[in-house]
């Protein structure tokens, strides 16, 4: 009876540390850093599409397990609430020539890509 009860026990595959690694994260990090890093260069090419890139890494961030809260919470800080920031002033002040307008598109594309540096360099 205890040969039949260990080859039962044998045929089930025990969680070891190995199938909690792969379990654990889900996505790689390196997706959800890379699209947050797009996100500024694809909401200056086309709004809607950046919106909806904005909206996905967002949503990968906060669902990955690969970051602290208060890095999640920069992160979001700075790569949307900072250009969300920027657009609604720049909306409403509507400053006159190219070049502030260049300047707030550069903005845009380095304050996501930036988020997305840190957290490549704060994963764990």
């Amino acid at each position: 009876m205890s040969t039949s009860h260990d080859a039962q026990a044998g045929a089930r595959p025990r969680a070891g540390k190995s199938d909690a690694g792969q379990r654990r994260g889900g996505l790689p990090p390196l997706v959800v850093v890379l699209l947050l890093a797009l996100v500024g260069l694809l909401a200056v090419l086309w709004l809607p599409l950046g919106v909806l890139a904005r909206v996905a890494a967002l949503v990968l961030l906060w669902i990955s397990p690969r970051w602290s809260v208060r890095d999640k919470s920069l992160a979001t800080l700075v790569a949307v609430v900072l250009t969300a920031a920027l657009d609604v002033f720049l909306y409403f002040v509507d400053p006159a020539g190219v070049t502030p307008q260049r300047l707030a598109a550069a903005v845009e594309i380095v304050l996501p890509a930036s988020a997305a540096g840190w957290l490549w360099r704060t994963r764990r």
